[in-house]
């Protein structure tokens, strides 16, 4: 284990988190991408097409409501092993599948398998490296974010110049099967304690404090990446083909304030950092939804996406300090919550757009922010053995 007085090590743990998470986050984004040309490929419908998404989020959220269980029965190695030889299988069959009866069932697979060693790979990072969680949940989401920027900017050009869509899928795919490397002689954390079959906790108003925080993070982020686009065109008077573009500016904002947050963790509290980002967040949504000219509302976008980015890791960084002993636990319950967010909350936007307008629906993001901005402070009051909840981090 790391101590204070030693920087993060970036050893298998982390290569392994940082690889497999890339990957099939990755792999996601492309198959979004590149979904035009599946179709037309495939001959499937805009409503087939979205199935996949569907499927793979439903399978993910029934999963994810047993990793902790799975991991306490056979251990962190043998499940993370198992989740990524399945994903691995389930990626080269969706790539390789020749119509939609094998394009869905491959999309099951690596929904149900998938959260397993997404979720064990970053407990795994929390529990080796309890002195700098912050560090390495900052770092995560950096190599993820920039992931998946380098994907959505490459798999256009590379479908265009092979021709192929399946080409394309295939280089996060082999990313995925390469994380088989780092599990090579992987000693993971929980070797030492005895097997079960798990044990049933209860959730405590922590814990549901850090689910309710998870809804507001994951609903406000995923609400903008689909709804936003349609918000600026519909209330915003910017053409379809502007507003897509400029969603650029959400994400670049993202990644730009996870790559100042490998630096702030070392200064401030993680709970700070996770009140300060939600105010950021509903600043930027109040210069969007209400900015009266396009330049304040992409001010908007940009202080959004930089706000809502610190999120994600602090809740996890927070929510690992305050259950030690129950890290694949707390973090496969916020995955579970987080993932009701991503199913609900743009579906609830639309549906709700269709009845008064995008302009007014929207407004529901706003209520999300100010919800985790009045929330996070609660965390301070937190008892974790009696003490106050802190995570400490190197210098």
């Amino acid at each position: 284990m790391d101590s204070l007085n030693r920087p993060l090590r970036r050893d298998r743990s982390v290569a392994l988190a940082y690889l497999f998470n890339s990957a099939l986050t990755g792999f996601q984004v492309a198959i979004g991408a590149t979904m035009p040309v599946i179709r037309s490929d495939l001959n499937i419908s805009l409503t087939v097409a979205s199935l996949h998404f569907t499927v793979m989020a439903v399978c993910g959220m029934l999963s994810s409501s047993t990793v902790a269980r799975v991991a306490a029965r056979f251990g962190r190695r043998a499940t993370c092993i198992g989740s990524v030889a399945v994903v691995s299988i389930g990626l080269l069959a969706l790539c390789l599948a020749p119509s939609v009866a094998l394009t869905l069932p491959a999309a099951a697979v690596v929904g149900l398998a998938g959260p397993f060693a997404i979720i064990l790979s970053q407990t795994e990072v929390l529990d080796r490296h309890p002195a700098h969680q912050a560090m390495a949940m900052a770092e995560l989401n950096l190599v993820v974010s920039i992931a998946l920027m380098v994907t959505t900017l490459g798999v256009g050009p590379l479908v265009a110049l092979t021709g192929s869509w399946r080409i394309a899928l295939l280089i996060p795919t082999v990313a995925a099967i390469s994380a088989m490397l780092p599990l090579h002689g992987l000693q993971f954390s929980d070797a030492s304690r005895p097997k079960s079959r798990g044990t049933t906790r209860r959730m405590t108003g922590l814990a549901w404090l850090f689910c309710l925080l998870i809804i507001c993070q994951a609903g406000f982020e995923w609400s903008y990446g689909y709804q936003a686009a349609e918000f600026l065109y519909q209330a915003g008077g910017v053409a379809k083909g502007a507003a897509a573009t400029l969603m650029t500016v959400f994400y670049a904002g993202m990644v730009v304030s996870r790559i100042g947050l490998i630096r702030v963790v070392r200064r401030f509290a993680a709970s700070h950092l996770l009140t300060a980002s939600f105010a950021l967040a509903l600043v930027g949504f109040l210069l969007l939804a209400g900015g009266p000219t396009t330049g304040i509302k992409v001010a908007g976008l940009l202080i959004s996406g930089f706000g809502i980015a610190v999120t994600f890791p602090m809740i996890i960084t927070l929510a690992a300090a305050a259950f030690p002993e129950a890290t694949d636990w707390i973090v496969a319950k916020l995955y579970l919550a987080g993932g009701m967010a991503i199913a609900i909350a743009p579906f609830a936007i639309g549906a709700l757009g269709d009845e008064i307008g995008i302009a007014r629906s929207f407004w529901v993001l706003g209520i999300l922010a100010a919800m985790g901005l009045i929330a996070s402070p609660f965390l301070r009051r937190a008892q974790v053995d009696g003490r106050a909840l802190s995570v400490a981090q190197a210098k």
